[in-house]
Protein backbone atom coordinates (compact mmCIF):
# COMPACT_ATOMS: atom_id res chain seq x y z
CA UNK A 1 0.00 0.00 0.00
CA UNK A 2 1.14 3.52 -0.70
CA UNK A 3 1.67 6.11 1.99
CA UNK A 4 -0.48 9.23 2.16
CA UNK A 5 2.53 11.35 1.16
CA UNK A 6 3.17 9.20 -1.92
CA UNK A 7 -0.46 9.45 -3.03
CA UNK A 8 -0.48 13.22 -2.51
CA UNK A 9 2.72 13.61 -4.52
CA UNK A 10 1.32 11.48 -7.34
CA UNK A 11 -1.88 13.54 -7.39
CA UNK A 12 0.08 16.78 -7.59
CA UNK A 13 2.12 15.50 -10.53
CA UNK A 14 -0.91 13.98 -12.22
CA UNK A 15 -2.88 17.22 -11.88
CA UNK A 16 -0.09 19.10 -13.66
CA UNK A 17 -0.02 16.53 -16.44
CA UNK A 18 -3.79 16.51 -16.83
CA UNK A 19 -3.85 20.30 -17.07
CA UNK A 20 -1.92 19.93 -20.32
CA UNK A 21 -4.42 17.46 -21.82
CA UNK A 22 -7.33 18.68 -23.93
CA UNK A 23 -10.65 18.29 -22.08
CA UNK A 24 -12.21 16.26 -24.90
CA UNK A 25 -9.24 13.89 -25.00
CA UNK A 26 -9.29 13.58 -21.22
CA UNK A 27 -12.95 12.65 -21.16
CA UNK A 28 -12.73 10.19 -24.05
CA UNK A 29 -9.58 8.48 -22.78
CA UNK A 30 -9.99 8.59 -19.00
CA UNK A 31 -13.72 8.71 -18.28
CA UNK A 32 -13.75 5.40 -16.40
CA UNK A 33 -10.67 6.30 -14.36
CA UNK A 34 -12.18 9.65 -13.37
CA UNK A 35 -15.37 7.95 -12.19
CA UNK A 36 -13.39 5.35 -10.25
CA UNK A 37 -11.31 8.10 -8.67
CA UNK A 38 -14.44 9.89 -7.48
CA UNK A 39 -15.37 6.70 -5.62
CA UNK A 40 -11.90 6.30 -4.07
CA UNK A 41 -11.52 6.09 -0.30
CA UNK A 42 -8.61 8.54 -0.58
CA UNK A 43 -9.70 12.16 -0.29
CA UNK A 44 -6.74 13.41 -2.33
CA UNK A 45 -7.71 11.18 -5.26
CA UNK A 46 -11.36 12.23 -4.99
CA UNK A 47 -10.34 15.88 -5.03
CA UNK A 48 -8.12 15.43 -8.08
CA UNK A 49 -10.90 13.70 -10.01
CA UNK A 50 -13.54 16.20 -8.90
CA UNK A 51 -11.40 19.11 -10.08
CA UNK A 52 -10.96 17.42 -13.46
CA UNK A 53 -14.70 16.75 -13.78
CA UNK A 54 -15.46 20.40 -12.98
CA UNK A 55 -12.90 21.53 -15.57
CA UNK A 56 -14.52 19.23 -18.13
CA UNK A 57 -17.94 20.62 -17.29
CA UNK A 58 -16.77 24.22 -17.62
CA UNK A 59 -15.01 23.47 -20.91
CA UNK A 60 -18.08 21.77 -22.34
CA UNK A 61 -20.25 24.69 -21.23
CA UNK A 62 -17.88 27.16 -22.90
CA UNK A 63 -18.05 25.21 -26.16
CA UNK A 64 -21.81 25.71 -26.24
CA UNK A 65 -21.43 29.49 -26.37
Amino acid sequence: MYSKAEVETCCIVLRKLLDAVDATALLSNFHTELMLGLDSHLETVQHLCLVQVVVLHVCSFCLLY
